[in-house]
């Protein structure tokens, strides 16, 4: 049997499963207000997101389906770490109510970068503080709008 078929196959259903949930996520974020841009409501970002993820995850539909042959997929590690980075978000969202937005934002960024293997200590806090600070800034403080 042709190892390329079902690598081909498998390809097609998980993008067309992300087009999908990126489809029902832009449905669910329209039911908010919009707002404008000078004073966005709850649906803003929301809606942005859902927006984006669903153009991306039509061109991805595109490049699959013209793409030709595919070589069997070899994942390594690949499994181990996407297991690992669903399980961060989900503490990250029981953290949120706990800590505040900075402290939990900031855990979740550097674990999250130590999953992608980013060495050394130091960089990696220097980028999850930039980040936390960066997000807290623009939405809490430039957007103000509240944060968990």
């Amino acid at each position: 049997m042709d190892q390329t078929k079902p690598a081909i196959l498998a390809q097609r259903i998980v993008a067309l499963a992300l087009f999908l949930i990126c489809a029902v996520y832009l449905n669910a974020a329209r039911e908010f207000s919009f707002g404008s841009w000078s004073g966005p409501k709850a649906g803003f970002m929301p809606i942005i997101v859902g927006t984006l993820g669903v153009l991306l995850a039509a061109a991805n539909v595109v490049r699959v389906f013209r793409a030709g042959p595919a070589e069997p997929a070899d994942f390594g590690r690949s499994p181990a770490r996407a297991l690992a980075f669903l399980a961060i978000l989900m503490l990250y969202a029981g953290l949120l109510g706990m800590l505040g937005f900075l402290p939990a934002t900031f855990l979740a960024t550097l674990a999250l970068l130590k999953i992608g293997e980013l060495r050394g200590l130091v960089r990696p806090m220097a980028i999850a503080a930039v980040f936390a600070g960066g997000i807290w800034l623009l939405f809490g403080r430039i957007l103000q709008l509240p944060l968990p």
